[in-house]
């Protein structure tokens, strides 16, 4: 994966404090209710048909609240969105990259939420930039959960699927790039990687041992 699609993917993440710039875009006002920890005035608004994956600008990105209700702590905006009855698998425009709900869970490092979309049948395939120019910089779940360290759910994701070539060597970078830190929650996984690769024959340059 391209350093430049990591800076992207990271400064787009990057603000957890939103300060939403009022205008007449339908989900400023969704955001607001999230914001303000009004799970009930939320359900209202979706109620009378406001969408949550409209964007909403603050003074650098594009926000949806699908997208904002995947982040831990935000569990009952969530579920009001999954009542609501509105699509969970669409790829909202979101500044310059595009994400759906999955892709924002697991940026979040929200396995729950990561989970219980899946349950919902959310598709763990779903390419998230389908616009790019070149399908060798298409980004699914699995690269953005490699992209960001989330390793606990980068092998979940490998219980599921085939990755590609392209993916493997991406899984074997990040591991060669990351040696962990003792204790860290997220290492026990990383580690569960680095024995995965090696399992399959993979060696440190991504090339599969015939």
């Amino acid at each position: 994966m391209k350093i430049a699609q990591l800076l992207l993917l990271v400064s787009l993440f990057s603000v957890h404090s939103l300060t939403i710039v009022r205008s007449d875009n339908s989900d400023d006002k969704l955001l607001e209710a999230m914001q303000s920890s009004d799970v009930a005035l939320f359900r209202e608004l979706l109620a009378i048909g406001e969408d949550p994956n409209t964007s909403a600008s603050n003074e650098w990105f594009r926000f949806t609240s699908s997208c904002e209700s995947t982040k831990k702590g935000n569990n009952e905006f969530f579920e009001a969105i999954v009542e609501s009855g509105a699509p969970l698998d669409l790829v909202s425009p979101l500044g310059g990259f595009t994400g759906s709900m999955i892709a924002c869970a697991i940026f979040y490092n929200n396995f729950e939420t990561y989970q219980r979309l899946l349950d919902l049948d959310v598709d763990i395939n779903t390419v998230q930039n389908p616009a790019a120019h070149d399908s060798r910089l298409f980004m699914t779940p699995i690269d953005i959960a490699v992209m960001a360290n989330r390793f606990r759910i980068t092998m979940d994701i490998l219980e599921r699927i085939e990755p590609t070539e392209s993916q493997i060597r991406t899984l074997v970078r990040t591991v060669n790039q990351t040696p962990g830190i003792k204790g860290h929650p997220e290492q026990p996984y990383r580690d569960q990687l680095a024995d995965w690769l090696k399992s399959k024959g993979y060696n440190n340059r991504g090339i599969q041992a015939k």
